[in-house]
């Protein structure tokens, strides 16, 4: 069932709430459209380690929790460039920590059902490549009371995720010379990969190849090449999730649920698309004229998708569900002063049981958890600084069952 479509808002610094209800699509407000220069200096920008303006150092940890409102669970965040990661209760107090003091950076983690971390990360070093080629990249496993268990050397990205099949699925990217698409600039391929649970890898597809193929109706959108003179290369795609479709319950109810079936968000390309693993090819695709700059899209119980919309055309954030039966936005969350809430790279949301939102505002520092109708219930705020008083920044957020984190300490007593 298609939940009403409701204009929500939510100011970053806890403005007032304004709310429009209607059963028709909402109507976005329009701060004006960025030039495409403008867009191009944003796709181009790297992930920051620091917000780009001074924060209130006094304002910390959890600074709102409505716990009448706000849905129950620990919070588990990565802290990219510090190449850490911290499981902390509703009111911020620290349950666990993880940390590389080898690492450069740390993009996604996921707790493992026995409590094992598994991190995407990057070494300490001097890059042989551009960022987008992620040569000094890893995947990792570490144990509850954070013992490394193994580190595979993996030009892996932004994403790591368990499949039905016991194996891993997470992006790679590496260079190639495409002289169809430019006779000049390599050309930064994405692969989805598969990987045992030891970090050995399985197999790979090309994203480049897939979406090429003339089967998948796809037209690609042309990047600019990278400004660095000393990595001639062009991002194309920049894939930065992916999820295997893992609900039984949806399979055979539309052509994107199968078992074989992966969700890729591609934040160059505006779109997203589902991938058959075993029949290699584009079964779905959608977002161009209605994304820009995406991460982070997800599957609800019911078949939705959600998505995190950066905005990169717009210059402000949202985040939206999307049925993939119609095509159609059916709920969305923004600010009222669109600017308020923007995040240019980055960024994740997760629907939790109650039916609330929670989102990761990466390039601020800030996590915040909204309910149906907009109203901001909890709110998280990252305690380190620079030296000139900007806040660190934070990859993701993830909410995990107060139920199964207890169980977690318990045995670990």
């Amino acid at each position: 069932m298609n939940r009403p479509r409701t204009s929500l808002s939510l100011a970053f610094a806890l403005f007032t709430l304004s709310l429009a209800a209607c059963d028709e699509r909402p109507a976005h407000p329009s701060p004006g459209k960025l030039e495409g220069a403008q867009v191009d200096k944003l796709r181009e920008l790297g992930y920051s380690d620091y917000s780009l303006e001074a924060a209130d150092a006094k304002r910390v940890g959890v600074v709102l929790n409505d716990a009448a409102r706000s849905q129950p669970g620990c919070n588990l965040i990565s802290l990219g460039k510090r190449a850490e990661a911290l499981l902390f209760d509703a009111q911020g107090t620290e349950l666990k920590r993880w940390s590389d003091p080898q690492g450069r950076n740390w993009d996604h983690v996921e707790l493992c059902d026995n409590g094992d971390l598994l991190v995407v990360g990057a070494n300490e070093g001097t890059r042989k490549q551009s960022a987008a080629v992620c040569d000094d990249h890893y995947l990792a496993r570490y144990s509850w009371n954070g013992a490394l268990l193994w580190k595979a050397a993996h030009n892996a990205h932004h994403d790591v995720q368990f499949t039905p099949r016991r194996q891993m699925v997470s992006l790679t990217a590496g260079l190639r010379y495409v002289p169809e698409y430019d006779k000049k600039f390599q050309v930064v391929d994405n692969w989805i990969e598969l990987f045992d649970l030891d970090g050995r890898r399985l197999a790979a597809l090309s994203l480049y190849d897939l979406l090429t193929d003339p089967a998948a109706e796809f037209e690609l959108v042309r990047a600019k090449p990278n400004p660095d003179p000393k990595f001639p290369l062009v991002d194309l795609i920049h894939a930065n999730s992916v999820e295997w479709m893992s609900r039984t319950e949806l399979y055979g109810k539309h052509p994107i649920f199968a078992a074989s079936n992966v969700l890729v968000c591609m934040r160059h390309q505006d779109a997203v698309v589902v991938v058959d693993c075993d029949a290699k090819k584009i079964v779905w695709s959608w977002g161009r004229g209605e994304i820009s700059g995406a991460h982070d899209a997800r599957v609800l119980p019911d078949g939705h998708l959600l998505i995190y919309d950066n905005g990169l055309e717009r210059g402000w954030s949202r985040v939206i569900e999307v049925d993939p039966w119609t095509a159609k936005i059916v709920w969305e969350y923004h600010a009222p002063q669109p600017k308020d809430f923007f995040s240019s790279g980055q960024g994740s949301s997760q629907r939790l049981a109650n039916g609330n939102t929670l989102v990761c505002n990466s390039l601020a520092g800030q996590a915040f958890e909204v309910t149906p109708t907009g109203e901001h219930v909890w709110e998280y705020l990252v305690p380190y600084f620079d030296e000139r008083g900007h806040r660190a920044t934070m990859y993701r957020i993830r909410r995990y069952d107060t139920a199964f984190i207890e169980r977690l300490l318990n045995a670990s007593r």
